[in-house]
């Protein structure tokens, strides 16, 4: 009999041991199986391969860390729960979430994940490599290069965004004035991609890289100087998609705007965090009680906080 193949990382041994058996368990088909696993390998390999890199580490693990503060099981340091949420949670596993996933192999699955069933996926994940870590002290995991280093490009594609979040992610200091960057010094990518006319989902996919219409316009007006600020009750609440959250901050900086959310605030000139962040609503009805916690916000960042709450509760 064949002797089966040893995992050589913590990734290659999460995905085979864990997180392939939980997508089996699903109905998933074997090419539904591998897409996913390969995106959340993809993840997680870059992640890990610059991980003795603390101030990539700190600002990429940012992304996640709203979700991952309020991960099971707390015990785990911050930094593992946060690995998970960026590499696991906001990967291609969120598209069968949504009752149209963005990727047309998953339109097909017998039926979306639940978020009840969620945890099971993100605690099994956090249990692995905190494991891993305590027995092993080492990743496997070698450098990513070229397109699959996934997190190491976005601080070339979207430097002003970069910047302010390595601020918040690595600073003890809770605000930030910077210099405002010179008009001509930078440019604007183009957007991951454009959605036009498309049938809205009932439940979107925070993975589909694609500009939805209601955020392009939201942009648009910014850009126009017809909007001051983009309030979005935490990251997930605009987009999972690393590269569609940066290029929508990058956007809004570029042109002068204001990124506002629960737990953070960003300008081109000022950044911002709260001092504990909160948990991040999970409906719709939870962001207008959310907005009236104001503890541990700076003045400026209490102010925006304060105006978003306003054109919330208009809006009830």
């Amino acid at each position: 009999m064949p002797r089966t193949p040893q995992p050589t990382s913590a990734v290659d041994g999460y995905v085979t041991t864990t997180l392939l058996p939980q997508l089996r368990a699903l109905g998933l088909t074997s090419q539904q199986r591998a897409l996913i696993a390969g995106d959340v390998r993809q993840r997680l390999l870059s992640l890990l391969g610059r991980w003795d890199d603390p101030v990539f580490r700190e600002t990429a693990l940012l992304l996640g860390t709203e979700d991952a503060t309020f991960y099971q099981p707390a015990e785990v340091p911050l930094e593992i729960r946060a690995l998970v949420a960026v590499g696991v949670r906001n990967s291609m596993l969120e598209d069968i979430t949504a009752s149209r996933p963005s990727v047309p192999a998953l339109r097909g699955v017998r039926e979306r994940l639940r978020d009840a069933q969620v945890p099971a996926f993100t605690g099994r994940a956090v249990m692995f490599f905190a494991q891993h870590a305590r027995q092993h002290g080492d990743w496997g995991v070698p450098p990513v290069t070229g397109d699959g280093d996934l997190f190491g490009a976005l601080a070339q594609t979207y430097p002003l965004a970069w910047e302010r979040l390595r601020l918040l992610a690595t600073s003890p200091a809770k605000e930030h004035d910077l210099a405002a960057p010179e008009e001509g010094l930078f440019s604007m990518p183009p957007p991951p991609r454009e959605r036009r006319n498309a049938i809205a989902p009932i439940v979107l996919s925070g993975y589909d890289p694609a500009i939805d219409e209601p955020l392009r316009a939201r942009l648009d007006a910014i850009q126009a100087g017809t909007l001051e600020m983009l309030f979005a009750p935490t990251f997930k609440w605009l987009t999972r998609n690393p590269a569609k959250l940066l290029y929508a901050i990058e956007t809004i900086i570029a042109a002068g705007g204001t990124f506002c959310t629960l737990n953070y605030l960003i300008r081109r000139d000022y950044c911002a965090r709260r001092e504990m962040l909160v948990r991040p609503p999970h409906e719709e009805d939870e962001i207008l009680p959310a907005l009236r916690v104001y503890d541990g916000l700076v003045p400026r960042h209490r102010t925006a906080i304060q105006h978003a709450a306003s054109v919330e509760g208009a809006a009830e």
